[in-house]
Formats: C-alpha cells, sequence, structure tokens
C-alpha cells in the first residue's frame, strides 16, 4: 500500500459520520432534522442499502459554506 493510499484511507476514517445519530451529534442538531435535511436534498448526506445513512464531515462543512446559504446585501429581512 502506499503512503497516498494510506492517507486517504485514514482521511476517509476522520471524515466518516455512520448513522444518523453521528450526523446529528456532528451538526447539533436533532436525529430529524438531519433526515429532513437527508430527504430535502439539503446537505450531502447518502444512503446505501446494507450501509444505511452517511456522510462526510466536509462536505456537510463544504455545503453549509455555499453563498447560496447567506441572505443577500439588498434583503431587508432580519434574524
Amino acid at each position: 500500500m502506499s503512503n497516498a493510499e494510506s492517507l486517504t484511507e485514514e482521511h476517509i476514517t476522520v471524515d466518516y459520520l455512520e448513522g444518523a445519530d453521528a450526523i446529528a451529534l456532528f451538526l447539533g442538531w436533532s436525529v430529524r432534522k438531519v433526515r429532513y435535511a437527508r430527504e430535502t436534498g439539503a446537505l450531502p448526506i447518502r444512503v446505501k442499502n446494507g450501509v444505511g445513512i452517511y456522510a462526510f464531515k466536509s462536505e456537510i462543512i463544504a455545503a453549509l459554506k455555499t453563498p447560496d446559504t447567506l441572505i443577500p446585501k439588498s434583503s431587508t429581512e432580519t434574524r
């Protein structure tokens, strides 16, 4: 096994979240909110037969940082 393969496997292990509970804990959300985000496609939460729900921290963080999550400067909406 090369160093590049080793680093990739290590990165996946650190980056990988298995199950709605793990994803919810990482985000500080309820499990229901995680499932809803997956159902609506709001976050890159994956599902695979035999594996179940899983996600990668780096993909979730990237999705939360996209410009479409910001309020436009011309918006008068308040938080």
